[in-house]
């Protein structure tokens, strides 16, 4: 079983030179349905945090996993959920979509 607390914590610059548009990943937003309509970093898949226990079959397991929320703690829950679950290659994008948002970086709405 792996380690719950054993995941990456990711800054935004990290994660747009690391991954976004580079390195195929999926980077999982733990947000209610409401917030993520509300904007989204693109690409992002949506899997509510009170949901995850029965859509974890959703998330690839051969990708890298980038978790995040709003502000940066309900990703750490997520994060550490699923590292819990067996996930091997788990990041926390810290300061969440309000960090993206405050780095003038494109939202998403549906």
């Amino acid at each position: 079983m792996n380690d719950p607390n054993d995941f990456k914590n990711i800054t935004v610059a990290q994660y747009q030179t690391q991954f976004f548009e580079t390195v195929p990943h999926t980077l999982l937003d733990v947000r209610t349905v409401a917030e993520f309509v509300q904007g989204r970093i693109p690409s992002a898949l949506n899997i509510p945090l009170d949901e995850l226990p029965e859509r974890l079959s959703e998330i690839p397991n051969h990708l890298p996993i980038i978790v995040v929320c709003a502000h940066g703690v309900r990703s750490i829950y997520g994060s550490q959920y699923i590292r819990h679950a067996g996930f091997e290659d788990v990041y926390n994008l810290e300061g969440g979509t309000v960090a993206w948002w405050q780095h003038r970086l494109p939202l998403e709405r549906p």
